[in-house]
C-alpha cells in the first residue's frame, strides 16, 4: 500500500475499532460473539496500527507450539546460544522469552514491549545480542499452546495476535493434537504465515518419512500447504542439543529468517501478512455484523412484545378514563383515596401486561431462557411498582395546580388555592358530568380544553409507571435497546477494502525514506548474515517456507 493508502486504513481500524468497542452482545450464548469482538479490537490496536504506524519495526515472529516439542531448543538452535531454558520440566518455558537485537530502541520499541507485558504479564525475559539474525527480526519463545498464567492468561495466544509470522514447532507424539489443529485454523483465518518445523523425528529414515508424509498431507488437506510436499516442512531428527544448531533443517530454517535483512524480502512479506491480516480482519468484522443484526432483530421483537402488551394496557386505560369508565372514583372524598384505587388498578394492568409479554417469550427459544434466569418474576408486576405507580400519580396531582395557574394567568398560586383548583380538577377529569364552580370555570377559560390536558398528563403518568414495570423486561434483555452499530462496522470494512485494493502508486512516486512521516523508527545498525545463504536458495524459500 502507498502512504495515503496506509494513512486511510489506519484512520478507518480506529473507527472500526471504536464501533466495536460500543457493540453489546446480550443474549444467552453470546459470549463467543463478545470474545470475537475484543480479539478484533486488540487485533487492530495492538498489531495492525502499530504494523501501519512503524512497518519498518523489526518483524516479529513468534514460536509456538506444543509442550515438549521443543521450540526452546529450536530458539538456542537458531541463536547459536542458550537463549531460553530447557529441560524435562513441562512446561519448560512458563514465561515468554524475547530474543532481539541490541540497537532496538526508541517508542516503537518500548510500546511493543510494553503491549507483551500487559497481555502475558511481567515475567516477560528479555535477552539481547548482536546476532545478525535478529537485525529485522525479532523472535519470542513461547509457552505451550493452552498453558495459562494464574491471571488466566494463555501466552501463546497473545503472542500471535502481535506477530507478523509463526514458526510452528510441533513432534511425531504431538503433530495430531486437536488443540494445535485449532490454533492453526486461527492464524490461518487472520492470515498469518507459517513455517513448519516436525522437530524430535527417531526412527529409521522409511519411519521418519511415513511421519513427515502423514503430517504434510493434514496440513495440505487443512489448506495449510498448497502442495503435500514433505520438502516444505523443516524435518529436525533427535539430536544432542549440543548438535543441534548444525541440523541442516535448522540451518536452513536460520537462512530463511536471514532472508528478511534483504529490504525487498521483508518489505514484502509485512505487506504480504499486513494485507491477509487485514482482509481476514474485514472478513470476521463483516461475519460480526451480520451475528450483531441477527441478534438486535430478536432483542427488538422481544421488546415489541412486551412494548405492545404494556402499551395495550396503558391505551386501555386511558380510553376508559376518556369514555367516563372511570367516573366512579369521584365518589371519593378525596384525591389520596381515589389514588388508592386508580394505583391498585394500574398496577393490576401492569401484572396482566407482564404475563402477556412472559407467554409469548416462553414461547421463544431465547426468551424462555431469558425467563428461565429471570425465576418467576416476570410473570407479574413487580414488587417496586406499586409505589412506583403511587409516586407518579401523586406528581400527577400536583400538576394539576400548575395547570390552572398557567390557564389563569395569575402566575403562582397560594396553596389554599391550588388544592382547590386540583380537587375540581382531577374529578373533572374522570367525570365529565361533573359541574366545576362557575368561578373556576371563568377563570381557567375553556374548561374542556384544561380538561383534556389533564386527561393527556394522566394518561403520560400511567404510561410512565406501566413503562416502569416494562424496564424489568429490557433488563433481562441486556438494557435498553439501541440503535443498530451493524451499518457503521460494514463501512469502515468497505473503506478499509477500497485502500487496500486500490491501485498502488507508482514506485517513481514514492519517497521510501519519507513513506510515513509520523512513524516513529526504530535507530539501528542492520548487520549482514551471509554465511549461511548458500545452504538455501533464497527465490525456493520464499517461494516454499512460508507457504500457507
Amino acid at each position: 500500500m502507498d502512504r495515503g493508502a496506509v494513512t486511510a486504513v489506519r484512520g478507518e481500524l480506529e473507527g472500526l475499532a471504536t464501533v466495536l468497542e460500543r457493540v453489546a452482545f446480550r443474549l444467552p450464548g453470546s459470549d463467543d460473539l463478545d470474545d470475537d469482538r475484543t480479539r478484533l479490537i486488540r487485533t487492530i490496536r495492538d498489531y495492525l496500527v502499530p504494523r501501519l504506524r512503524d512497518p519498518d519495526a523489526p518483524v516479529v515472529a513468534a514460536i509456538v507450539g506444543p509442550t515438549g516439542t521443543g521450540k526452546s531448543s529450536v530458539l538456542n538452535a537458531l541463536s547459536r546460544d542458550h537463549v531460553s531454558a530447557t529441560g524435562a520440566l513441562r512446561p519448560t518455558t512458563r514465561s515468554p522469552v524475547l530474543y532481539a537485537h541490541r540497537d532496538n530502541s526508541g517508542p516503537s520499541w518500548s510500546e511493543f514491549v510494553g503491549r507483551i507485558r500487559e497481555y502475558v504479564g511481567p515475567n516477560l525475559e528479555t535477552v539481547v545480542s548482536e546476532d545478525p539474525l535478529t537485525s529485522s527480526l525479532t523472535l519470542i519463545d513461547t509457552p505451550p499452546l493452552g498453558h495459562r498464567t494464574e491471571a488466566g492468561g494463555v501466552p501463546a495466544e497473545e503472542i500471535m495476535r502481535i506477530a507478523d509470522l509463526c514458526v510452528f514447532v510441533t513432534s511425531p507424539l504431538r503433530y495430531a493434537d486437536a488443540e494445535a489443529w485449532d490454533v492453526l485454523r486461527d492464524l490461518q483465518r487472520q492470515g498469518v504465515p507459517l513455517l513448519f518445523v516436525l522437530n524430535r523425528l527417531a526412527g529409521t529414515p522409511d519411519g521418519q518419512s511415513a511421519v513427515a508424509q502423514d503430517y504434510v498431507h493434514r496440513l495440505h488437506d487443512g489448506g495449510l500447504l498448497t502442495e503435500p510436499v514433505a520438502d516444505l516442512l523443516f524435518l529436525i531428527p533427535e539430536t544432542d542439543s549440543a548438535e543441534l544448531d548444525s541440523a541442516h533443517a535448522v540451518v536452513a530454517l536460520r537462512s530463511e529468517l536471514a532472508e528478511l535483512a534483504d529490504p525487498e524480502f521483508r518489505a514484502r512479506l509485512v505487506d504480504e501478512t499486513t494485507e491477509q491480516s487485514l482482509r481476514s480482519l474485514t472478513a470476521r468484522a463483516q461475519s460480526l455484523a451480520a451475528d450483531l443484526d441477527t441478534e438486535l432483530e430478536t432483542v427488538l421483537e422481544l421488546d415489541r412484545i412486551v412494548s405492545t402488551a404494556f402499551g395495550h394496557e396503558a391505551d386501555h386505560l386511558r380510553s376508559e378514563v376518556e369514555a367516563g369508565s372511570l367516573a366512579w372514583l369521584v365518589d371519593h372524598d378525596h384525591w389520596p383515596s381515589a389514588s388508592v384505587d386508580l394505583t391498585g388498578m394500574v398496577t393490576r394492568r401492569a401484572g396482566d401486561a407482564a404475563q402477556s409479554g412472559a407467554e409469548a417469550w416462553s414461547r421463544d427459544p431465547i426468551g424462555a431462557v431469558l425467563l428461565g434466569a429471570g425465576g418467576q418474576g416476570l410473570w407479574r408486576h413487580g414488587h417496586d411498582t406499586t409505589y412506583e405507580t403511587q409516586r407518579r400519580l401523586d406528581d400527577w396531582f400536583e400538576s394539576l395546580g400548575s395547570i390552572a395557574a398557567r390557564r389563569t394567568r395569575r402566575g403562582e398560586l397560594g396553596a389554599r388555592k391550588r388544592r382547590n383548583y386540583a380537587d375540581q380538577l382531577w374529578r373533572a377529569t374522570f367525570d365529565s358530568e361533573f359541574e366545576m364552580t362557575g368561578r373556576m370555570r371563568r377563570k381557567l377559560g375553556d374548561s374542556e380544553a384544561v380538561v383534556v390536558e389533564t386527561r393527556a398528563a394522566l394518561a403520560t403518568a400511567i404510561r410512565g409507571a406501566l413503562d416502569f414495570d416494562a424496564d424489568r423486561f429490557a433488563e433481562a434483555l441486556g438494557g435498553t435497546v439501541s440503535a443498530p452499530l451493524s451499518a457503521q462496522v460494514g463501512r469502515h470494512v468497505t473503506a478499509i477494502l477500497e485502500s487496500i485494493d486500490s491501485p498502488a502508486a507508482e514506485p517513481d512516486s514514492v519517497d521510501p525514506v519519507a513513506s510515513e512521516q509520523d512513524s516513529e523508527p526504530v535507530e539501528r545498525e542492520h548487520g549482514e548474515d551471509q554465511g549461511d545463504a548458500d545452504v538455501v536458495d533464497a527465490d525456493e524459500s520464499e517461494a516454499e517456507g512460508l507457504d500457507g
